[in-house]
């Protein structure tokens, strides 16, 4: 999953928003550059918790060459 911080819809200083796999998060928009990239650190933080949630020992598989 790729998230990006970019500017969207004007040129001000409150036009940055918070793209998931280069969509816009309709949610995520009309927000300063700061609030920007804190959302995209929060969504990194909970999609990479999410990934290893239900991990475990069965789920390893050893990879031979």
């Amino acid at each position: 999953m790729k998230v990006a911080v970019k500017k969207y819809g004007g040129d001000d200083e409150l036009s940055w928003a918070v793209f998931v796999n280069g969509v816009v998060v309709p949610s995520l928009t009309g927000l300063n550059q700061s609030q920007a990239r804190s959302f995209r650190q929060q969504i990194t933080e909970e999609k990479r918790e999410e990934r290893f949630t239900d991990w475990d020992e069965t789920n390893f598989k050893e990879v031979s060459e």
